[in-house]
């Protein structure tokens, strides 16, 4: 299972569909030139924050073109050399199996799928982070014209409204409504443990979690704001990783446990720990879940039809219950979940 988290929008919709299909023409038209038969890429993924600011990098494991979401912003033109620039990289692993970096072959495929002479990764990295300094800024000088003293916030409201005439292009793209979302768990069946796991991470970061199947494979996917996706993964990730420590721990020491009442027995002090931050974090989480939800049947399951099935939870073994109570009341669930996700 591959954990990159993805972005979508009514816009990055329509330019991922445009993007696959200028690639799947540019991999046909490379058949004639170059032999090879396996399969290129399999799919576009949009996502943010890529590492030192990357325009996109090609996945050999899973066979995936990743972009930066903010490549979105810039021109036709500069997009196209980009997906050119990725997509030599899949032809490189397709033709020889390796991925030879930006070799004399790598370079020579550039060319025969048309790239612009003279593109160049590395200038236009720098543009880019350029252009989130501008954002950054506007962001900075919208906050100041609300300032009580006028003349500086007429002088902040004029900066702003000049940055963003300069940037018009980018403008509606920045503040358009996105939608995150990445893989949190995958398998052939997920174990009710799991599920009730799922449950709480989903209470207390506020992402709207699905599961549905793929290849004979049941995925629950979490969406919401990227930090509230990251923060889910991470806490979903942490629950576990100290679940199953202490679950070894007891079975080292000779004593059975089960996981699904051991979980079952951990969630309602956890739970507690959530409540205890204060009932307005609550309400605010549940508001942002409903929120995330709504939107992301506006924007991913616009034609599917979501069920929502309620799960009973019984406790099997009371052993594994009371030690899974005692659990969750001494594990240390990250404040900084909430804190973030609020602000």
């Amino acid at each position: 299972m591959e954990r990159i988290i993805r972005v979508t929008s009514d816009s990055i919709n329509e330019e991922r569909s445009r993007a696959l299909a200028f690639l799947i023409e540019l991999v046909q038209s490379a058949k004639k030139e170059f032999s090879f038969s396996s399969p290129v890429f399999k799919d576009i993924v949009i996502a943010p924050e890529l590492n030192d600011h990357a325009l996109g990098f090609f996945n050999d494991k899973y066979l995936l073109i990743v972009i930066n979401e903010s490549v979105m912003e810039l021109d036709l033109a500069t997009r196209n050399n980009i997906l050119i620039h990725e997509l030599a990289h899949a032809l490189d692993y397709a033709i020889t199996g390796t991925l030879s970096g930006h070799s004399p072959f790598f370079r020579h495929i550039c060319q025969c799928l048309g790239i612009d002479e003279g593109f160049d990764k590395s200038k236009l990295k720098q543009s880019l982070i350029d252009m989130h300094k501008k954002h950054e800024r506007i962001e900075k000088l919208i906050a100041l014209s609300s300032s009580p003293f006028e003349n500086e916030a007429m002088q902040a409201l004029k900066k702003a409204r000049d940055l963003m005439l300069s940037n018009t292009s980018t403008t509606a793209v920045a503040n358009e409504e996105k939608l995150y979302f990445a893989p949190i768990y995958s398998s052939g069946r997920t174990p009710h443990y799991i599920t009730c796991i799922l449950s709480f991470v989903s209470e207390a970061t506020g992402v709207f979690i699905v599961r549905s199947k793929h290849d004979d494979q049941n995925c629950s996917t979490c969406y919401g704001k990227f930090e509230q996706v990251e923060f889910a993964l991470y806490l979903f990730d942490f629950i576990l990783a100290s679940a199953d420590s202490e679950v070894k721990k007891n079975r080292k020491n000779g004593i059975k446990i089960t996981k699904d009442s051991f979980i079952i027995g951990a969630l309602p002090e956890m739970r507690k720990q959530l409540s205890n931050t204060s009932a307005d974090t609550v309400h605010a989480l549940m508001k942002i879940k409903n929120e995330n939800m709504l939107l992301s049947k506006k924007l991913v399951f616009t034609k599917a039809r979501l069920r929502t099935k309620k799960y009973t939870s019984s406790v099997n073994d009371g052993k594994s219950f009371d030690i899974g109570k005692k659990f969750g009341a001494k594990i240390d669930i990250p404040k900084k979940i909430d804190i973030k996700i609020l602000t």
